[in-house]
């Protein structure tokens, strides 16, 4: 394999973008915050919904109200 020196140029590289849709009014921080909120509570709110059916926690064992005491007689 040979390899030939090649003369050293510089590459022009043109980037066409296009023009972004400007936003009405700036967000504001709390707005941000409050739009990331409302998604996350969403999210939680649908894997909720999506998990799988908990049995049901078993009833509670008897309360003994009152001990009645014996005497050694």
């Amino acid at each position: 394999m040979k390899l030939e020196q090649q003369p050293v140029s510089q590459i022009e590289l043109t980037l066409v973008t296009e023009a972004r849709p400007r936003r009405q009014q700036p967000v504001r921080p709390y707005q941000r915050r409050r739009q990331q909120a409302l998604w996350w509570f969403r999210e939680m709110h649908r894997v909720v919904d999506d998990a799988i059916g908990w049995s049901t926690q078993p009833s509670a064992r008897p309360e003994q109200r009152r001990l009645t005491l014996v005497t050694g007689d």
